[in-house]
């Protein structure tokens, strides 16, 4: 087994991704959003389309209850999972145009993550 020296400092980098990455990874489905989000051409989405490509990963993923419907996911979504997002800077969610986009950590966090594709 490998010991930390506690008399070595750590450095983080500058960008302090670990929070938001393990507030992502603690929740199946704000991976989903993160994925769809990250997915798409623009990295924006309406909150209903979203809601309902959150809804399909879960059904082809079964991590979802079978007895989620997609306005159950997107209670949930706008209750719980953007507002978390949203304050770790992840996303940014504006409930009045019910739209929702990836901001630039968000990025960073889904090419830590390997989701998405980030060539273009």
């Amino acid at each position: 087994m490998m010991r930390s020296d506690p008399s070595r400092p750590t450095t983080r980098p500058t960008t302090d991704l670990a929070d938001p990455i393990s507030m992502i990874l603690a929740d199946r489905r704000r991976h989903h959003v993160l994925t769809a989000l990250a997915s798409g051409a623009d990295r924006d989405s309406s909150f209903d389309d979203l809601a309902v490509a959150v809804t399909a990963f879960e059904r082809v993923g079964r991590s979802g209850s079978p007895s989620d419907s997609s306005s159950e996911v997107a209670i949930s979504l706008h209750h719980c999972h953007l507002p978390k997002l949203a304050d770790a800077g992840v996303i940014e969610y504006d409930r009045d145009a019910e739209a929702v986009s990836l901001s630039e950590r968000g990025v960073e966090c889904a090419r830590a993550l390997g989701v998405g594709r980030f060539d273009r």
